[in-house]
């Protein structure tokens, strides 16, 4: 099975290179440029001395803090290290025979429906389509193949594609399966339209998960956390979780990162407008097909066979870019890379050098 990293490795970059991970810019982790909340940073510094305590078995603030942002109770809420731990103990107490997955996705998911032993039967976005999501064929696969759980990102990595609540509720009234969204994305685009969370609180054939670590630019503190109306889910989710498995910043920097309303308006715009540019800009070079993304990054695919991404991929590194080639994607060849958006500035360096490359190429 192909293994899919998260971006790219800057410790590896360090060693070979001998450069400082500050200076490279790295548009393959789909982390926000903008940093965490400077609200959250700096309740953490005020508090650093709490390091000589215990956190909270239960962890009620950080649990109402979450519970609040996405208006739930906090009885619905469950915690992990990082949304990997969660997929991971949800899946293994679902246990399905048959699941279904969109291609090309997270390769995580299939890592760990093999170690159920579920067969996976993939469900093909098509490039010529957008990769759009097709709910009729969606549903359609689920009836005939006995599909017990189905999971998707929402929007999808790396293709950017994307199902509406709505979307979700109908793939649940019209199937017997359940469904986890993993909704890694959610924040860099309308949650009102495409999130399940609310949906989550009033289903039990729905599980719905989130983490910390791209739109609140935190993945070192491996905060995760799940939606689940289904006692038992949330249950076996938590006997999982070890005492205290949540550490103290990550309980601190959850608290407060939530309610840091500037911070995400700023973000959304940034992505937003940085997202508009981009695409406009590499759609306009000829060898280049830019597809529509709902994410905080882009999928591109080159048309002809002047480059692969690979060899893009080297020529941006040269000048300390890193952009991901997304050849090892399922359902995905080695023409397709996808990039995430950073400032401003780094965003406008990157379409210089690739206008560069393809221009050198004629």
């Amino acid at each position: 099975m192909k293994k899919n990293s998260h971006g790219a490795d800057l410790y590896d970059l360090e060693k070979k290179y001998h450069w400082s991970p500050d200076d490279i810019l790295d548009f393959s982790s789909n982390i926000n440029p903008l940093g965490p909340s400077p609200k959250a940073l700096a309740f953490l510094r005020e508090h650093v001395g709490a390091a000589s305590r215990y956190p909270d078995p239960e962890y009620r603030k950080l649990k109402a803090a979450i519970a609040d942002y996405v208006h739930a109770r906090p009885e619905a809420i469950v915690l992990g290290s990082g949304t990997s731990q969660l997929i991971q103990a949800y899946i293994a107490h679902i246990h399905p025979k048959r699941a279904l997955l969109n291609s090309p996705c997270y390769s995580e998911y299939e890592r760990e429906l093999d170690k159920v032993g579920a067969e996976i039967v993939e469900y093909k976005l098509d490039y010529r389509e957008n990769f759009k999501i097709d709910v009729d064929r969606i549903i359609e696969t689920i009836r005939t193949e006995d599909i017990e759980l189905y999971v998707l990102t929402n929007p999808n990595n790396p293709t950017g594609s994307i199902l509406t609540r709505v979307d979700i509720e109908r793939i649940l009234e019209e199937t017997s399966a359940s469904i986890l969204v993993d909704e890694t994305y959610i924040e860099f685009t309308d949650r009102g339209v495409y999130s399940a969370a609310s949906l989550a609180t009033q289903r039990d054939d729905l599980f719905v998960v989130r983490g910390t670590s791209k739109f609140f630019a935190s993945p070192g503190i491996r905060l995760g956390y799940g939606i689940a109306k289904n006692p038992d889910i949330l249950h076996a989710l938590s006997d999982n979780l070890s005492m205290w498995g949540i550490n103290i910043f990550a309980e601190m920097m959850g608290r407060v990162m939530f309610s840091d309303e500037a911070y995400k308006a700023k973000t959304y715009r940034l992505v937003q407008d940085e997202k508009e540019k981009m695409c406009a800009g590499l759609e306009a070079i000829d060898a280049l097909k830019v597809f529509p993304s709902y994410g905080n990054f882009v999928l591109v695919k080159i048309r002809d066979r002047s480059r692969t991404a690979a060899e893009l991929r080297h020529a941006l590194l040269e000048k300390k870019m890193v952009i991901r080639d997304c050849t090892n994607f399922k359902n995905l060849d080695e023409r397709f890379f996808r990039f995430c958006l950073l400032s401003e500035a780094a965003n406008d360096a990157l379409l210089k050098e690739i206008r560069r490359v393809f221009d050198d190429a004629r």
